[in-house]
């Protein structure tokens, strides 16, 4: 059986979130009384049983690496580390060439349910030759007002939209920072101008080449990490 292959984005300091992160990486501060990283691995986990993660770091990666080391439970880790203050673009570029196969994208300011990892994988894999990714999509929009939006017809994406625009649909979805993608999708992450910093973007473009992805409709609650009062006001709505 393939083993999963998961790329995690963990290489940010999480400016926003203060004192809090100036002594550790965003992924490592406590939600629930444990690591937010460790909670994207349990579910991990919980989602495939096993799996191999590459997790591309940066700040404070010494940190990660003395807290999971190279096995966590029964996943194998892998370590990619740039230490220059990279965007979420070219800090999963820092991946090509070590990821061969579909991959899950997970980034660490969010926390969902970890049956919409398998969701994601499964969907991808029914579809792997037609489409170049799945992207789970919120109906929830309040946990991130600022992650772009996706705008669907059926099971396609048809525009996702990032900077955002002044109106939004109801029926548009929100990213969550959750997808599976073919392989050569991070081929594409050179095909937009430096200044384009999301990966939101780079889907924007391969759109408009005419490439092909689907939607994964998620309507469970998530959460977002994004600075200390919206980790403050998860912790109050748990």
């Amino acid at each position: 059986m393939k083993e999963t292959e998961i790329a995690i984005m963990a290489g940010g300091r999480g400016k926003r979130m203060g004192e809090l992160s100036k002594e550790q990486p965003k992924s490592l501060l406590e939600f629930q009384g444990k690591p937010i990283l460790t909670h994207i691995l349990d579910n991990v986990i919980d989602a495939f049983g096993s799996a191999h993660a590459t997790l591309a770091v940066g700040y404070k990666a010494e940190s990660i690496r003395k807290m999971f080391g190279d096995r966590y439970r029964s996943i194998d880790i892998t370590y990619v580390h740039d230490p220059r203050p990279l965007e979420i673009r070219k800090r999963l570029l820092s991946l090509q060439g070590n990821i061969t196969t579909s991959f899950i994208f997970l980034a660490t300011d969010v926390i969902c349910d970890a049956s919409e990892l398998l969701k994601v994988a499964e969907l991808q894999e029914k579809e792997n030759e037609a489409v170049l990714g799945t992207i789970s999509g919120a109906t929830d929009h309040t946990p991130a007002l600022t992650h772009a939006l996706i705008k669907t017809e059926g099971a396609s994406v048809v525009d996702i939209e990032f900077p955002l625009p002044d109106h939004w649909q109801p029926k548009d979805l929100r990213d969550i920072h959750v997808a599976c993608y073919r392989p050569e999708f991070i081929g594409f992450l050179n095909n937009v101008p430096d200044e384009n910093t999301s990966v939101s973007q780079v889907i924007a473009q391969a759109l408009k080449d005419g490439r092909d992805f689907q939607i994964s409709k998620y309507c469970e609650e998530w959460y977002h990490f994004a600075n200390p009062e919206d980790l403050k006001r998860q912790i109050e709505n748990t």
